[in-house]
């Protein structure tokens, strides 16, 4: 903060100094509310004595119960700081009244007490009456304060998502390959208008070393809207811990992204002893916000088994692991990933490997038998019985990620696999309720071929085959349910598909970076091979953005890309109606940003379009 009588604050003093957070200010300048009156040469926000008397009109209205959208028609007006301190006064006053009353009250009770010896009965009741009347009157201030939905990143509908303002911080997990440095959760700069857009400006290096961060995701999403079992103490429930389970360690890590969200800080981590004894899993990987608890998919069994796989549940407020989700498991036995079409009370998952089968890379032996999974499985939510299995076919191998439509009242979903052993070929599965019988089933919508490449240039585990396979090992579809994105980490491919007949993808956009043989180079460094390849994409709310990764797993990019894989991160444009995909050239974190580790899952601030489901209709 500058002296005198032009005295500023940056965001991050203004938040120290009145007890907001970070995150708060931005949304307010976001929204328009409360907007910075200047800027750093650097480009950061300068709020001087005006905008503070702005930011406690919008405090102040919201003490006396106005939504933002209320605050918002009021300070339309003339402002009139002067009229909203007295009403503001004239409610605290109210509220002294009653307190004191109310003491007076306790003391003569007190005093009756210790004459008689024990207070009198009916002194007690008309106590409690009292007592109850004055908790209402200041609780009326408390809960003003503390809004319904206390987020504003919780989104009723999809088509509120797309509306909000866009992310400025991608959240980026990076891990080292030889296990003796540590983990680390990096935060990108992603806002387009910041002098530091593309570059990594936050690194938190993790407490152990070995973990493996893989996928990871927030504590709280939209759909926390619905189901009930969220508190989130006195601010209200936010978006704001980020969980981190390490695959190889079994080790969960929960980060605290306020007051400073380039900063996160650790808020408590969950041993593997503990997964094991409370929930009989361990090789945790996939995190979703839902009933019950916090969803916590984990590949192995307990207590060293290799199996089954299953679904812990963390408790939502203190992250305590409860117990295991399944209360029937039927013939599940491995896991990977799981959602939900939240309002038909239905959890779908699927099956990649138990730990023994991939923890060394792929099992040349286990894949050519068709023995890693190939069936999706679906479960009452509520009770965790199973259900329904589906079974894509013996030759589909690995069926990884789930993305479920946004839409509510939908009842599809698309599923990618890796590999077929029948040619190579990798493709993406609609799943759909069958409207005759009720019952699940599964239809192939897209297919994409293996490339032949002379054998010199493949390693080792495809010389054999004298192709390269697709290997689609991640899919993501837009928050409007309107494009459907497929990352082929053996060819580089990154693909768009407009899916408006969600039956029949038609493919409307695509870009090569990396890949096994092609190494094609990110554009903004034209000399530099690629190694890796699209892998995990992360998609903006408003479906005009996406963002890649290159790593998959690191035994596994030491099996394909035997020459190392690196580390980098690229961005991507869309039009979100007609499709198409450009790299954007100003954004390519690589190599040294990333301080020798490799990266893997993105999550955006605010959410994206694989953290949320929601509640509501558009």
């Amino acid at each position: 903060m500058s002296e005198g009588a032009g005295e500023v604050w940056k965001v991050g003093e203004l938040a120290r100094s009145t007890g907001l957070t970070v995150r708060t200010l931005h949304h307010y300048d976001q929204v328009g509310l409360v907007q910075p009156s200047g800027r750093t040469v650097a480009g950061h926000r300068l709020y001087d004595a005006g905008d503070v008397q702005r930011l406690y009109q919008v405090v102040g209205l919201r003490a006396l119960g106005l939504s933002l959208d209320a605050v918002r028609a009021v300070l339309a007006g003339p402002p009139n700081v002067q009229t909203l301190l007295h009403e503001h006064l004239a409610r605290l006053d109210q509220q002294l009244i009653a307190l004191r009353a109310v003491r007076r009250r306790v003391a003569a009770v007190v005093a009756g007490a210790d004459t008689a010896g024990t207070p009198a009965t009916a002194d007690l009741l008309d106590l409690i009456r009292e007592v109850i009347t004055v908790d209402e009157t200041v609780s009326s201030y408390i809960n003003a304060r503390t809004p319904p939905v206390p987020d504003p990143t919780f989104y009723r509908s999809a088509a509120d998502a797309v509306a909000a303002p866009p992310e400025t911080l991608a959240y980026v997990v990076a891990f080292d390959r030889s296990g003796r440095q540590p983990d680390a959760l990096c935060v990108v700069d992603v806002d387009e208008g910041s002098p530091e857009f593309g570059s990594v400006v936050g690194w938190t290096e993790l407490p152990t070393t070995g973990d493996e961060l893989h996928h990871f995701g927030w504590n709280a999403c939209s759909s926390a809207l619905m189901h009930a079992g969220h508190h989130g103490g006195p601010d209200g429930l936010q978006r704001r811990f980020l969980v981190l389970p390490g695959l190889r360690s079994s080790n969960v890590h929960i980060y605290d992204t306020h007051p400073d969200p380039r900063a996160p800080r650790l808020h408590k981590s969950i041993t593997p002893e503990e997964l094991s004894a409370k929930a009989g899993y361990s090789r945790p990987h996939t995190l979703h916000c839902g009933p019950d608890g916090l969803f916590l998919s984990c590949l192995g069994g307990g207590d060293g088994a290799d199996g089954p796989g299953g679904i812990a549940l963390l408790d939502h407020d203190t992250f305590d692991v409860m117990r295991a989700f399944e209360t029937d498991r039927g013939p599940q036995y491995m896991a990977y990933d799981a959602w939900w079409h939240l309002t038909q009370n239905t959890l779908i998952t699927s099956e990649w490997g138990t730990p023994s089968m991939i923890e060394d890379g792929v099992v040349p032996e286990l894949l050519l038998g068709n023995r890693y999974g190939h069936r999706l499985h679906f479960w009452d939510l509520s009770k965790g019985i199973h259900q329904q299995s589906v079974d894509l076919g013996a030759d589909q191998q690995m069926v990884l990620e789930i993305r479920p439509a946004h839409d509510p009242d939908a009842s599809w979903g698309y599923v990618g696999v890796v590999v077929s052993t029948t040619d190579l070929s990798a493709s993406v599965w609609r799943w759909h309720r069958d409207d005759a019988n009720g019952q699940w089933t599964a239809d192939k919508v897209i297919t994409i071929p293996a490339e032949p490449a002379a054998v010199e240039d493949l390693p080792p585990a495809l010389r054999p085959f004298g192709a390269v396979p697709p290997l689609v090992s991640d899919i993501n579809l837009s928050v409007d349910d309107r494009m459907l994105y497929v990352s082929c980490w053996g060819t580089g491919d990154f693909k768009q598909y407009d899916v408006s007949d969600p039956a029949r993808p038609r493919e409307v956009g695509s870009v090569r970076l990396g890949g096994i043989v092609s190494r094609a180079a990110h554009p903004t460094a034209p000399g530099e091979p690629l190694a890796g390849g699209p892998q995990m994409v992360e998609v903006s709310r408003d479906g005009r953005r996406m963002y890649l990764t290159n790593s998959l797993y690191g035994t596994w990019d030491d099996q394909f890309y035997p020459d190392g894989v690196g580390a980098w991160m690229a961005k991507l444009d869309t039009d979100p109606v007609d499709g198409g995909l450009t790299i954007d050239e100003r954004f390519f974190p690589h190599g040294g940003d990333f301080r020798g580790r490799r990266v893997h899952q993105v999550r955006l601030e605010g959410g994206d379009a694989s953290s949320d489901s929601y509640c509501y209709p558009s």
